[in-house]
């Protein structure tokens, strides 16, 4: 019997780095699924935390760290893990709201009888299909190579500089083809295929030199297919905020799966006092600093605020699309706040993200833009202020955001890679 194609997909996750490269592979490996038989079986070779484990599951990927879990392509497909109504369990979250009157919210969750953690159960959808299998653990150069060598991998599809640095060549040697996932716009290598996906990344076309073919732009935005659902546009269409309307601007703070820099803290305490919010902030599944979150949080209540804490939300997307505002950082979360219609206040907190924030400052579709580690507490605040003050220049910013982008690139890199 003939085999499927397959597609290997390499990136890790931590709280150093975040979780965006596994974010991009994840959304791909969804679009694989959804193209039933007309798609590839994913080889997805993922290293990380424990927590990425649960994070996964959220996307139909069933992950497993067991280290001494194979390559092999014919290792990795399982199948769907569900209870008996049918139904796929996704982590826990906790939802938790703070205010003046209540400064001592309960911080567990639901346990069941030995003690461990209850996961939310959600009911499957038409688009749930089998998932696919994500084997965690650290990986070599020679594992990588040994499973890309298989005669049915199509490609190789790596998300991470230090990776993709360390891979690239040693697969393009051996004449298998690799797909490079960029954001910086210096990548050097050979690459069969370079994707940047942000914004700014078709001026950066004459900085993939070696690469053989280019991918650029929102046009190949790679959305997760749980945030698709919410719908294009769905926090813009449904919002219609002013000063007599509103006592309360909804606003979300999210700094990526980590957040290293502790962006949401100072961010916290960093929000001007002139107008009352409501303030989401989430804190992802690699975030740490939960003692300086809380003490943040009653400093924001103690400036006129209420403040809502949402740990490892299975899809932050439901947290934006219920947003007047949101207050980020200039990656990946930017495209899909675009998406949904959110405005957003966006600072860069790593490198390759200060050209892109300062190309969406000047082409009107975020506000901020600026380098994190520059910015004092009196810019950032004024900045804050201003941002938050003026409902119809947030408007305008979501309209402009929205019209950047359609959600397909997902499908559109697929069909890419498998035409």
């Amino acid at each position: 019997m003939t085999r499927r194609p397959a597609l290997l997909f390499r990136a890790d996750a931590s709280h150093g780095i975040g979780f965006g490269h596994v974010a991009r592979l994840a959304s791909l490996i969804e679009e694989l699924a959804a193209l039933g038989p007309h798609g590839a079986d994913p080889i997805a070779m993922f290293g990380g935390e424990s927590t990425l484990v649960g994070w996964l599951a959220n996307y139909g990927i069933l992950a497993t760290t067991d280290p001494f879990a194979t390559a092999a392509p014919t290792a990795l497909h399982l199948p769907v893990n569900e209870n008996s109504a049918g139904r796929r369990a996704s982590t826990a979250t906790e939802h938790l709201g703070i205010s003046d009157r209540d400064r001592s919210a309960d911080r567990s969750v639901d346990r069941d009888r030995t003690g461990e953690r209850t996961p939310i159960r959600r009911f499957a959808t038409s688009d749930d299909l089998t998932p696919s299998v994500a084997a965690i653990r650290s990986w070599t150069t020679d594992d990588v190579i040994a499973a890309a060598s298989d005669s049915n991998v199509r490609a190789v599809v790596i998300d991470g500089p230090p990776l993709a640095e360390a891979l690239v060549p040693a697969l393009d040697a051996r004449g298998i083809r690799t797909i490079v996932l960029d954001d910086r716009g210096d990548c050097m290598l050979p690459a069969d295929l370079v994707i940047n996906h942000n914004h700014h990344a078709p001026g950066l076309a004459g900085s993939y030199p070696k690469a053989r073919r280019l991918l650029l732009g929102r046009k190949y935005l790679m959305l997760r297919r749980t945030l698709r659902r919410l719908g294009r546009g769905a926090c813009f269409a449904g919002r219609s905020v002013t000063r007599a309307s509103a006592a309360r601007l909804r606003v979300a703070i999210s700094f990526g799966g980590s957040d290293p820099v502790g962006a949401t803290v100072r961010t916290l305490r960093m929000l001007p006092s002139d107008r009352p919010l409501h303030v989401v902030a989430i804190a992802g599944p690699g975030f740490r600093d939960g003692d300086a979150l809380y003490a943040a949080a009653y400093a924001a209540i103690a400036n006129g605020h209420s403040v809502e804490i949402v740990e490892a939300p299975d899809e932050p997307g439901e947290v934006f699309a219920t947003a007047h505002a949101a207050i980020c950082s200039a990656g990946g979360t930017l495209g899909e706040l675009a998406y949904l219609g959110c405005p957003a206040f966006a600072c860069a907190i790593t490198p390759d993200q200060i050209i892109g924030a300062r190309v969406q400052v000047l082409e009107g579709l975020i506000a901020g833009g600026g380098n994190w580690a520059e910015l004092s507490d009196d810019k950032l605040r004024a900045e804050l202020r201003t941002f938050l003050a003026d409902d119809a220049r947030r408007n305008e910013l979501a309209a402009r955001a929205l019209a950047t982008t359609d959600g397909e690139g997902p499908r559109r890199i697929l069909t890419d890679l498998l035409g």
